[in-house]
């Protein structure tokens, strides 16, 4: 009997310290609108951008009149972006951000992809949020959920 619950007590103490030594966290963004990737662009390796520079080399902006035609700000001095670029289809295609979070040194970006009818035209889905350069890290990796 003893012996049970010492080590039920042990088992609880290991479950305790391995909760505590964990890192995640979750981290606020903000999804962009009204950016579309270049056509003369290659899908980067890495999700990550971290300065103006490559975002416009990458990226072009896809304004249009009304309340929400103009492109989200992005201040690189202050933020960075996390992208999502998949290849050109003709399959009606929503992309939705899910969450972020930051363990150890790696952001860990999830999004929900959902497909529907297939369409007379092609495009290429982007999904892209904006993050404070608080929580930048050594590297980022996108999950589709």
């Amino acid at each position: 009997m003893k012996s049970s619950i010492i080590l039920s007590i042990c088992a609880l103490c290991a479950t305790i310290l391995t909760c505590s030594c964990s890192t995640t966290s979750t981290i606020p963004f903000t999804e962009a609108h009204n950016y579309f990737f270049r056509n003369d662009a290659t899908i980067p390796e890495s999700p990550m951008i971290t300065t103006e520079e490559q975002f416009d080399s990458l990226f072009g902006m896809a304004a249009f009149m009304g309340p929400n035609g103009t492109p989200t700000k992005i201040d690189f001095k202050k933020e960075f972006v996390i992208a999502v670029v998949l290849p050109v289809t003709d399959i009606e295609t929503n992309l939705t951000p899910v969450s972020l979070t930051k363990d150890n040194d790696v952001l860990t970006f999830v999004y929900d992809c959902k497909q529907g009818e297939k369409n007379s035209f092609t495009t290429q889905p982007l999904l892209m949020i904006v993050v404070d350069k608080a929580h930048e890290a050594a590297s980022a990796r996108v999950v589709q959920k």
